[in-house]
């Protein structure tokens, strides 16, 4: 009677346990269709093999036309390439480096995988679980458990308990998509809460959110821009998920190339800077130790700030006139690379 009872007072907690683990598999799958990255990410792999993936964030996100990539490419290189569009708004590197690890671990292939950035974004920064919302999320929900100590990494051996509470936190996030995408969660419970309650939900701004928020997002860029130039180059140090992110290319196959992108003339004070000269004199040829395939397009074409409709972002007329001329540099690029010999190199 006594094993009886045991079995039937464990039951209600086995019963819980089984309920939380079929609502965090529905909730995946849910996200699997509605999430923005793992939409993009199913489109992507949809059109594979391509001949370039591309990533990076909101500003190479709202500078893509493929359309005009794609005629570039083939105006300058003879062919019309297949490109796949896997640039995500919000996502810093470590997001980026997430998603080229989801598209080849999921049976992805490209000859080419082009990072847009903006050299300064490829600082180290401190690693807080907290500020993984939104699109990036992905870097706890395509996580794996190692990611920890790139994300964490031991210069000493002394426990910092702020580093400990922040390890605790993503080991904590990342079990559950429930957890991990807790914001996509959070979202679809007010839209339902305005439902229930008949309010009319907040119109959505058009692009990446309002204007004023984006020229404010484009003001902290530069400051926390001046503020990396400021320590000097002999302090700056590339986040080590750039270092990643090549990794996972090279081991594909693939090759990468990276493309520096337009600013607004505000960020010219940092470009022009010794720190940035120096900084872009460097990266070229000690991207993680070995020089990498580089393409200077932040002035290719020029362009006047009116051409970045809300401060930050590349759009319409002024996008397709960049991304023609960038599918031209790339094919011209891409000739050059042999590809890679590391496909079967494991990880």
């Amino acid at each position: 009677m006594r094993t009886f009872d045991r079995i039937r007072s464990l039951l209600p907690f086995g019963l819980a346990i089984t309920f939380l683990i079929g609502l965090d598999l529905s909730f995946a799958y849910y996200a699997r269709s509605h999430f923005l990255p793992a939409r993009k990410l199913e489109v992507a792999l949809s059109a594979t093999p391509v001949d370039a993936l591309i990533l990076g964030d909101s500003r190479m996100a709202a500078a893509l036309d493929v359309s005009g990539l794609r005629e570039g490419w083939r105006q300058c290189g003879g062919q019309l390439p297949t490109v796949a569009d896997l640039s995500l708004g919000g996502v810093d590197i470590d997001g980026q480096a997430m998603a080229v690890r989801q598209f080849f671990e999921r049976g992805g292939t490209a000859k080419l995988v082009v990072l847009g950035t903006v050299p300064e974004s490829l600082t180290s920064e401190p690693a807080d679980p907290e500020g993984w919302i939104g699109n990036e999320a992905i870097v706890l929900w395509w996580s794996r458990l190692s990611d920890v100590a790139v994300h964490f990494p031991r210069e000493t051996t002394r426990l910092d308990p702020d580093v400990l509470d922040r390890e605790f936190r993503f080991l904590t996030y990342r079990t559950l998509s429930l957890s991990s995408l807790r914001s996509l969660l959070w979202h679809r419970a007010q839209e339902l809460q305005d439902v229930v309650l008949r309010r009319r939900p907040i119109a959505r701004p058009i692009g990446f959110g309002a204007e004023a928020d984006m020229r404010a997002l484009a003001g902290r860029f530069t400051d926390r821009a001046h503020q990396v130039a400021a320590a000097g180059i002999e302090s700056w140090r590339m986040s080590a998920w750039a270092c990643e992110l090549r990794r996972e290319v090279e081991v594909a196959g693939s090759r990468l190339l990276v493309v520096e992108l337009p600013m607004p003339s505000a960020y010219q004070a940092v470009q022009s800077s010794a720190f940035g000269q120096e900084l872009r004199r460097r990266l070229p040829a000690c991207f993680c130790g070995n020089s990498v395939a580089w393409i200077d397009a932040s002035s290719l074409p020029v362009f006047s700030d009116s051409d970045f409709s809300d401060g930050l972002h590349l759009s319409g007329a002024a996008g397709r006139a960049f991304s023609t001329a960038l599918g031209c540099r790339v094919s011209q690029r891409s000739s050059a690379l042999a590809p890679s010999s590391r496909r079967n190199e494991s990880h």
